[in-house]
């Protein structure tokens, strides 16, 4: 699985998914950031690596990285890992027991998770959160690497959708707070169209969208 999950992102920016790579939340963030960070550190000095997310649930798998929340992804509260229930992973015919950390090294941009299709180990869901500029600005940064579809609304809310020139991948792109949402497909089993692909990343987006702060 996560040769195909990291096939699935790769060609997501490299700002995005590398650690320690300087960006900044946009525009004037509330003082919510500084917080979050000084509870993750807090947490790990005191009470070991912290392993629930601001609501206090816990993540589905036990995190070794003491700074999983830092500065490159505290833009938005919202936490991939845990939006999801088990009810909607298997509705969504992803498995609940394959899942994975989008984060593969400590202090990484991309925070979030991955399942595996209960149907199919070569089809999977990722979601992860990475701080970056509004969504048009973001898009017109990224226009020679991604193919930009119209922009869809899902509960009013404006959502990007684009695929990989390189993959059989699709992304779906939603502003949440200071930070952008990225839900990505990949199918790499025979036969499936992008546009059923693409299909998988916006049910994903459309089924944990209301818990995206705004």
């Amino acid at each position: 699985m996560q040769l195909i999950r990291a096939a699935a992102v790769a060609t997501l920016p490299l700002a995005l998914m590398l650690a320690g790579c300087g960006i900044t939340t946009s525009g004037s963030a509330e003082p919510a950031s500084p917080s979050v960070e000084s509870r993750v550190v807090d947490s790990g000095a005191q009470q070991g690596i912290r392993q629930t997310d601001d609501e206090g649930q816990p993540l589905p798998f036990r995190t070794t990285f003491p700074n999983r929340w830092n500065s490159g992804n505290v833009g938005t509260p919202y936490e991939p890992c845990t939006a999801a229930s088990t009810a909607l992973l298997r509705a969504l015919d992803l498995d609940p027991t394959s899942v994975q950390d989008a984060a593969s090294a400590d202090f990484q941009t991309a925070r979030g998770c991955g399942w595996r299709a209960q149907s199919s180990s070569r089809s999977t869901i990722d979601q992860f959160v990475g701080n970056q500029p509004r969504l048009e600005i973001y898009k017109a940064q990224q226009s020679a690497t991604k193919n930009w579809q119209s922009d869809i609304s899902i509960s009013g809310r404006t959502v990007a959708v684009a695929s990989d020139p390189t993959s059989p991948a699709c992304d779906t792109f939603v502003e949440s707070a200071d930070a952008l949402v990225i839900t990505s497909a990949a199918v790499y089993d025979a036969g499936v169209a992008l546009p059923q692909i693409c299909d998988k990343a916006i049910a994903f987006t459309r089924a944990t969208i209301d818990q995206m702060p705004e």
